[in-house]
């Protein structure tokens, strides 16, 4: 087998209008694509740090992970989303298939 090594700064440039380039600067690493969108397709998607620390996490047919510090903050389900910790936001407008009990806000 062999490899393809480009050197800082060189682009690899996609596409009959270079719609796709792949490039690394000194400091960076670059996936650009300016006129189409980017579709990354795959069943088992993750996303990660160089050391393996989750940043997102997906699965065809399941569901989706955001992780902090590598653990799973927010995950969709198929009833919705299930969060571990707190929530903050800045406002709050719930649509509710069931009426919800009155809540009374906490102000601190």
């Amino acid at each position: 087998t062999s490899d393809i090594h480009l050197k800082d700064n060189v682009r690899l440039n996609v596409g009959d209008a270079s719609d796709l380039t792949l490039y690394h600067d000194a400091s960076h690493s670059y996936v650009r694509s300016d006129s189409i969108a980017l579709r990354i397709r795959s069943n088992d998607l993750r996303l990660q740090s160089a050391t393996g620390e989750e940043y997102f996490y997906g699965v065809a047919d399941g569901g989706a992970y955001l992780f902090h510090n590598n653990n799973s903050k927010l995950q969709t389900t198929g009833d919705g989303i299930t969060v571990t910790g707190e929530v903050t936001a800045g406002g709050l407008d719930i649509a509710a298939e069931h009426p919800l009990p009155s809540i009374t806000p906490v102000i601190e």
